[in-house]
């Protein structure tokens, strides 16, 4: 910002500073995260394909892990310019790939399956509670008019 552009003539002494421009300029937005919780590991993410990436590579690791495979080719060192030395982490073994991905594809299709049994079970919630407001309504019809159980209404 140059000082010879500020035009000093829209400032004015008597007024107090409002705080409104720094109000609107900074706050907390409520955002959706998610947050992967796997084998003793932590994330949030702000994406769900991000997530359930990060998920499979958790869960894919752990099986590598366990069977004792390595998931990478091995680390190379880099001898640069002055002598400095750099590490290069080898990429990842194309079965370490394919076991991400079927976790990948098995994670959706478990999210897909639970949001269709969320979708029918709201279902069967409405229609369990239509059911009984019928019922209710079924009962008052039979109540005033059947002779029996005038004294119901007594």
């Amino acid at each position: 910002m140059k000082l010879e552009k500020i035009a000093y003539s829209c400032f004015d002494d008597d007024e107090p500073i409002s705080d409104s421009a720094i109000e609107n300029a900074f706050g907390v937005k409520s955002l959706p995260v998610y947050v992967v919780n796997r084998h003793g590991r932590y994330y949030k993410r702000f994406s769900r394909d991000s997530a359930i990436n990060k998920l499979a590579h958790i869960m894919t690791q752990k099986v590598f892990n366990r069977a004792g495979h390595q998931t990478n080719y091995p680390t190379q060192t880099i001898i640069g310019e002055d002598n400095e030395v750099r590490w290069k982490i080898g990429e990842l073994f194309p079965e370490y790939i394919r076991c991400h991905k079927r976790a990948v594809r098995r994670i959706k299709l478990l999210l897909r399956r639970q949001k269709e049994i969320d979708i029918l079970f709201d279902k069967y919630r409405h229609a369990f509670a239509e059911t009984m407001k019928l019922k209710k309504e079924c009962l008052n019809a039979i109540a005033k008019n059947s002779p029996a159980t005038s004294w119901l209404r007594s």
